[in-house]
């Protein structure tokens, strides 16, 4: 005769319990190598990540080296080209810091994201001569970079660090 779950046996019930733990017991292995796996695949999409960080980096500093270059050559009162953002985050905190009483800080905000690595300033006025304050506090923002800027820092010393930054 033959039992089946639907029978209600005791001990067939039993062994299959059995069977049940000692299958599972005997797959724990796989399901622990399997968390492994999926903590290491966790850790390659994050140095896969930094390993495109360092990319974008690394074009956008070459990139750099050609417009550094060629800039270098410009005399001031000539135009200047950008340079490509290299350090990841927003200068906001040192934007503040070297902020004068002439613009309040609270003026300053940081923008909803900061710009990407690679990325050129918006609406760069190529005549740093021309620049304000505020103009420089935004460039601060964009690059996250003070460019060896202090608070006491007049203008026309102000706008001579900027062109260093964009020569040197």
């Amino acid at each position: 005769m033959r039992c089946t779950l639907a029978d209600g046996n005791p001990v067939f019930e039993s062994a299959v319990e059995r069977y049940l733990i000692l299958s599972f017991t005997a797959m724990q292995p796989q399901i622990d190598l399997l968390y492994e796996l999926q903590a290491v695949n966790r850790q390659i999409h994050v140095i896969n990540g930094d390993m495109q960080d360092f990319k974008r980096t690394f074009l956008a500093s070459m990139y750099n080296f050609r417009v550094l270059r060629r800039n270098s050559r410009v005399q001031s009162p000539h135009l200047l080209d950008p340079l490509q953002k290299t350090i990841p985050g927003h200068g906001l905190v040192l934007a503040r810091a070297v902020s004068d009483q002439d613009l309040v800080q609270h003026d300053l905000v940081a923008p909803a994201q900061p710009a990407a690595i690679g990325t050129l300033p918006p609406s760069f006025n190529t005549d740093t001569n021309a620049y304000e304050n505020a103009d420089i506090l935004a460039l601060i923002i964009f690059y996250n970079e003070d460019f060896g800027i202090t608070n006491n820092d007049p203008i026309d010393i102000r706008i001579q660090k900027l062109r260093n930054f964009l020569t040197l």
